[in-house]
């Protein structure tokens, strides 16, 4: 069986069937954490 599905209709079946990852994988994907484990975090030193 062969189907076609039209941009549209691939772009809803996409939208419809998206896994929503969840923690921890929304923690990870953070900004903060992606900031401190690739080393781009600052800390001002002391005064």
């Amino acid at each position: 069986m062969e189907v076609d599905f039209t941009a549209d209709q691939l772009a809803r079946l996409n939208k419809v069937s998206a896994i929503d990852l969840g923690y921890p994988h929304d923690l990870l994907a953070s900004d903060h954490i992606r900031t401190v484990t690739a080393g781009d975090l600052k800390i001002e030193t002391r005064r």
